[in-house]
């Protein structure tokens, strides 16, 4: 089992909402690259800054205790 990290976290809690990057993107006011950038892989990658990250734990309907919880049953699937 390996560790997930906060792109995995992201994209497994917006799946799981039914949002698209696009939608979650405008959700929180940033571009739907931004988001692909959050949730990419090796170099592509990149972290939101603690402000974006509490606009998508919102936008998600969470809290910062519940993101960094258990995932979602409907995520771990894909």
């Amino acid at each position: 089992m390996h560790e997930v990290n906060l792109g995995e976290r992201i994209a497994a809690w917006r799946r799981a909402r039914g949002l698209t990057q696009r939608a979650l993107a405008e959700a929180i006011g940033v571009t739907p690259a931004a988001v692909y950038q959050w949730e990419g892989t090796g170099d592509s990658r990149t972290s939101p800054s603690q402000s974006n990250l509490e606009a998508v734990v919102e936008a998600l309907g969470l809290t910062i205790e519940r993101f960094y919880g258990r995932l979602p049953k409907e995520a771990k699937a894909s």
